[in-house]
């Protein structure tokens, strides 16, 4: 078992994630704000990210009613229909990939698959152009940056800042999709929404 001055503890152990996991009462998954806590130590990255969108509670960060909400939402995001009719979106994706490689004879596995294929298809599933897919691969990386325990100032800061533009970036998506609806999960999340005013 690991913690953070935050008071956020992580388990590994069997006995220990299941009882964690069991014991609804004393054990809480409500740590975004804790999150946000560790990824807001420099004074520069407050004063950016006053006026941007609030940390959000999602699926594994929430308890009780919020968690109920997030869990159906993906249940409908993800219904085993919707999966199985990716299956032939990731297998094209899959053999692309390959092909980039297949003839080279060796392939830094992680950074030339592992990590493009799922990312490539949760940005599409989310309404990311083929375009902005470096863009996307930026973003997720600036959030799993914050959290970690090398994260100085500059590091923050440039988090930060990429992650005001994906907040940015699907804020649009998201009032287009509640505009035009199509078949991808970005579609079921803004359907769920209640509508902005403009």
């Amino acid at each position: 078992m690991s913690g953070w001055a935050s008071g956020v503890f992580q388990v590994s152990a069997f006995a220990l994630v299941k009882k964690a996991l069991l014991d609804t009462q004393t054990f809480s998954s409500e740590i975004a704000h804790a999150l946000h806590e560790r990824s807001t130590t420099a004074p520069e990255v407050a004063e950016m990210v006053k006026d941007a969108f609030p940390t959000a509670a999602v699926l594994h960060t929430t308890d009780g009613s919020a968690h109920r909400f997030s869990r159906q939402l993906v249940n409908r995001a993800f219904a085993p229909s919707r999966v199985n009719a990716m299956h032939k979106r990731i297998v094209e994706v899959t053999d692309a990939l390959i092909d980039t490689f297949a003839t080279r004879g060796s392939v830094e596995l992680m950074g030339e698959f592992a990590q493009l294929l799922p990312l490539t298809i949760i940005a599409e599933q989310l309404g990311v152009s083929t375009a902005d897919l470096p863009r996307f691969r930026d973003w997720s990386d600036a959030f799993a940056s914050r959290f970690s325990h090398a994260a100085d100032a500059e590091t923050q800061i440039r988090a930060a800042r990429s992650i005001i533009e994906f907040q940015d970036y699907f804020a649009a998506v998201l009032r287009d999709k509640q505009a035009n609806p199509t078949d991808d999960v970005i579609s079921v999340i803004a359907g769920a929404m209640e509508p902005q005013p403009v």
